[in-house]
């Protein structure tokens, strides 16, 4: 083991490093000195499952500082390792890897698009696994504009035909659209809905959605005495969340 591997093993709870920090809030750790030179043994400890399920306080975040140095570091060649690792860590429940995966491809940019779709319109996959995939293609787009319109052409080879059985994973995917701005997608979009196949508790209406992406009117909150309706039942904040995640509705979705 290299010295510089060996730094992460006595980092310890990353919340508790202090210094500079990148666009996701992450420490600089390539102030440590990694180059893509170490990408390989950086994978190696993201792929090791032992490390992610082990009780020691230390080792037990290694994984997670070799997903975000990769990350940094832009590691192509850490992009089919990564997305191969996404099943594990939903099985797991591992939240901290659920939500830093798309944060990762996002660094990574525009040569993790293709594998990503790939993986997207994989029906054996699960919707939660396939939802970490769709946000980071997100976050590509968002990190990335010269990736945008690659993104956005990727969403739309899925849309043209969408996983009638995937309800969560629509709704889910209608979030990340919607956190794009993504208007040039709307009639798609919209034939989601036509077809019953989003979970509306989770990405809302159709009206909700194109008022959210700025094509309808925000409307009018009803008068005194006026009663508002709604037709599916509203998740609580602090309820399961619906898309299979394990965490709270408002540690998940509701952002």
């Amino acid at each position: 083991m290299n010295e510089k591997i060996a730094q992460l093993y006595q980092l310890g709870d990353p919340r508790q490093l202090e210094g500079k920090k990148d666009k996701q809030g992450w420490h600089d750790y390539l102030q440590y000195g990694f180059t893509e030179m170490d990408a390989p043994e950086l994978i190696d400890l993201v792929q090791n499952k032992s490390l992610s399920k082990s009780t020691d306080r230390m080792e037990v975040w290694v994984p997670l500082y070799a997903w975000r140095i990769l990350g940094q570091l832009r590691a192509v060649e850490a992009i089919d390792p990564l997305i191969l690792m996404v099943e594990f860590f939903v099985e797991e429940k591992d939240e901290w890897a659920i939500t830093e995966m798309s944060e990762v491809m996002g660094n990574i940019g525009q040569p993790a698009i293709e594998p990503l779709l790939n993986y997207l319109m994989d029906r054996s996959k699960s919707e939660m696994a396939r939802s970490v995939i769709s946000e980071g293609l997100g976050k590509i787009a968002a990190y990335h504009f010269a990736g945008r319109h690659e993104v956005l052409n990727a969403f739309h080879i899925y849309l043209s035909s969408p996983d009638p059985e995937a309800k969560n994973f629509n709704g889910l995917l209608v979030c990340v659209l919607i956190y794009l701005d993504a208007t040039e997608l709307i009639e798609s979009i919209r034939n989601l809905y036509q077809h019953g196949i989003v979970n509306t508790a989770i990405s809302g209406e159709i009206e909700a959605v194109e008022t959210s992406l700025g094509l309808r009117q925000k409307k009018e909150t009803p008068s005194q005495g006026e009663t508002y309706t709604r037709e599916d039942s509203k998740i609580g904040r602090n309820d399961p969340c619906s898309c299979g995640s394990g965490k709270k509705y408002k540690k998940c979705c509701l952002h």
